[in-house]
């Protein structure tokens, strides 16, 4: 009997499809953001392997200036001479560096910790600056906080 009273109305409406959440043109539009995005990853991981981790640290005492290059992580602690006396640097396994021990009177260097390249650290007092020199022209000289 509920069949009688049917009208073509609902066999309109449970014949609807319900609409689709992504369309073809949604899902080429993600998988090529994908693709860009692991390209430009790998690059930028490539171009960091490829090139050799360099430190230098540099001593101002008195009249001299004492200009130390490494190639690979130095064995740490490593401690320089300074105009105030003895300045303790720490590296880590992933080349970052910090002051663990300064003469100077306020001690920002060492209140500055871990600081990875290709930025600086430095011991203003104590004449002592620790550098990644850039092998980009791209990176940044400095970020102030």
């Amino acid at each position: 009997m509920t069949e009688l009273f049917r009208s073509d109305n609902d066999e309109a409406q449970e014949r609807r499809v319900a609409p689709r959440f992504l369309t073809m043109t949604d899902i080429r539009l993600c998988v090529f953001l994908v693709v860009i995005s692991l390209m430009t990853w790998l690059a930028s991981r490539s171009g960091n392997s490829g090139s050799a981790w360099h430190c230098r640290v540099v001593s101002i005492a008195s009249s001299r200036t004492v200009d130390r290059v490494f190639s690979t992580i130095p064995a740490s602690p490593l401690e320089v001479s300074g105009r105030l006396g003895t300045s303790t640097l720490e590296w880590d396994k992933m080349g970052r560096v910090r002051f663990i021990a300064s003469p100077c009177p306020h001690h920002v260097c060492i209140g500055q910790g871990w600081t990875s390249p290709p930025f600086s650290v430095a011991c203003v007092p104590n004449g002592i600056l620790v550098e990644f020199p850039s092998r980009h022209p791209n990176d940044p000289d400095g970020i102030s906080r």
